[in-house]
């Protein structure tokens, strides 16, 4: 993800667009941190998208000259969408920093897949009942960056990782009941971090899922690994406290015990962590 600052063929805020479409939604202290921009230009490069909203600003010259409405109006189903780049939500009180989050609306989706080639692509709003799961990811990269240095973090979103899964478990027969099976199996980590040369799949747990989640969770990593031979990636659970660390440690060996004791099969290596703790495995 960190590839899209200071990319050549972008302007300042279509990288921020590339940004907020593999962050989901993101606060304005993440943002500033990921893209290492003042905050100053930062807020500059949200509000040149807010005003593009609604003046139903032209996109430049790679969209062919449509404008905004006639670019989303082919795809989007209600005015409100079609008018929106950016969307700024509001968490609720509780949450102890930023209250505003940030995202792409349909139009800055659309303009998204159209730069990634990703025209056919169905455009899925990132749900605001996500909104602190996508913020507490996206909090593992920012404390990652702010404790290593952006030379030796990089990030794969969600999105890019899956790719990758699902490239490495592609059928050379092109066997299309195959590849059925396999996206039906296959586990879609929230993030892969590589520190250095050590690569680490990220999944935050915002201690919402239950029980019968969190095996499914734990078995299509068994698979998933398994398919694509890689035995050696570990897997950091990061959660919100010291209670659901030591919950989701202890199904994770239950599972273990029940499942695969005795199995000659590789087992992927998993460490949990309260939000915070993981950047002792880093910094040991």
């Amino acid at each position: 993800m960190l590839f899209w600052i200071d990319h050549p063929s972008y302007r300042r805020e279509e990288q921020l667009m590339h940004i907020l479409y593999d962050c989901g939604m993101a606060t304005f202290e993440q943002l500033q941190v990921i893209t290492g921009w003042t905050p100053r230009n930062l807020k500059e490069q949200i509000q040149r998208l807010q005003r593009r909203g609604r003046c139903g600003g032209k996109i430049r010259g790679k969209s062919g000259g449509k404008t905004g409405d006639e670019y989303a109006n082919a795809q989007v189903e209600t005015t409100k969408d079609a008018d929106l780049w950016i969307v700024t939500h509001h968490l609720a009180r509780p949450y102890r920093k930023s209250r505003v989050v940030y995202a792409l609306g349909r139009q800055g989706l659309l303009y998204v897949n159209e730069m990634r080639q990703l025209e056919n692509k169905k455009i899925k709003d990132p749900p605001f009942g996500q909104a602190l799961h996508f913020v507490g990811t996206n909090e593992v990269l920012v404390r990652c960056l702010q404790a290593l240095g952006r030379e030796n973090v990089s990030w794969l979103s969600t999105q890019h990782v899956t790719d990758l899964l699902l490239l490495a478990m592609q059928d050379p027969m092109n066997d299309k009941n195959s590849d059925r099976k396999d996206r039906r199996h296959l586990i879609r980590p929230d993030a892969r971090l590589t520190v250095g040369t050590s690569h680490y799949y990220i999944e935050f747990d915002n201690d919402t899922e239950m029980p019968r989640q969190l095996e499914r969770k734990f078995h299509r990593y068994v698979q998933t690994l398994q398919e694509i031979k890689d035995s050696t990636t570990p897997v950091l659970w990061i959660t919100t406290n010291q209670k659901r660390r030591d919950y989701l440690r202890r199904n994770w060996e239950s599972i273990k015990r029940k499942y695969y004791a005795g199995k000659p099969i590789p087992i992927p290596e998993m460490h949990f962590f309260v939000q915070g703790e993981e950047l002792r495995l880093f910094t040991s």
